[in-house]
C-alpha cells in the first residue's frame, strides 16, 4: 500500500512541476519577445564568468 501512495504522490509532484515550468516558459517567452533588448544583456555576463 505504501508504494502505491508513494507513486500517487510523486506523480502528483511531477504534474505540478511540469505545470510550473510551462508556465515559467511562457513568462520567460513573453519578457523575450517584449524587452528583445534587455535578453542579451542577461546572458552575456553569464558567458564571460565561463571564459
Amino acid at each position: 500500500m505504501t508504494a502505491f501512495f508513494i507513486k500517487k504522490i510523486v506523480l502528483s509532484i511531477v504534474r505540478m512541476v511540469s505545470k510550473l515550468a510551462i508556465q515559467a516558459a511562457e513568462l520567460i517567452v513573453s519578457l523575450i519577445r517584449e524587452e528583445e533588448v534587455d535578453y542579451p544583456i542577461v546572458i552575456q555576463p553569464q558567458l564571460s564568468h565561463r571564459n
